[in-house]
């Protein structure tokens, strides 16, 4: 069954393990406090792979800029897939969950694509089908 998560979480400026109760096959990430120049949104395929994304500039409209949007990433990006099960014990006799889910499911999201306070919107999918259809010969 397909599912699609939006939200918002405004930033600390530490990294984000962002749970969302799947791995998306398509998540669209956009800060809207990014500053001219900055990246402002990130578009992510899992079967690009982790820190493989797109890169949308904030690109200042007065015609000076020399930045080029969008950018294909093949390494050094900002997400990365999520995927943890990990139970934990309780920690203490008063734990009124004495066995407890820690682990999720989602994506995280490096540090640097934000600063403490930025407002991050995003767009999470997991459809009912996910297809690779490879090399495409005509």
């Amino acid at each position: 069954m397909g599912q699609i998560v939006t939200g918002h979480f405004e930033a600390d400026g530490a990294a984000v393990n962002l749970p969302l109760g799947f791995v998306p096959a398509y998540i669209r990430i956009v800060n809207v406090s990014a500053a001219d120049t900055e990246v402002m949104a990130l578009e992510w395929w899992s079967e690009m792979g982790d820190s493989a994304e797109i890169w949308h500039y904030k690109v200042n409209n007065d015609g000076g800029d020399d930045v080029d949007t969008p950018v294909k990433k093949a390494s050094g990006g900002y997400i990365a897939e999520y995927n943890s099960t990990a139970i934990d014990a309780g920690t203490s006799n008063d734990d009124t969950d004495p066995c407890r889910l820690t682990g999720f499911k989602g994506v995280t999201i490096s540090a640097s694509f934000m600063d403490d306070s930025d407002e991050v919107y995003y767009l999470a999918i997991a459809p009912d089908r996910d297809v690779d259809h490879g090399d495409i010969n005509a």
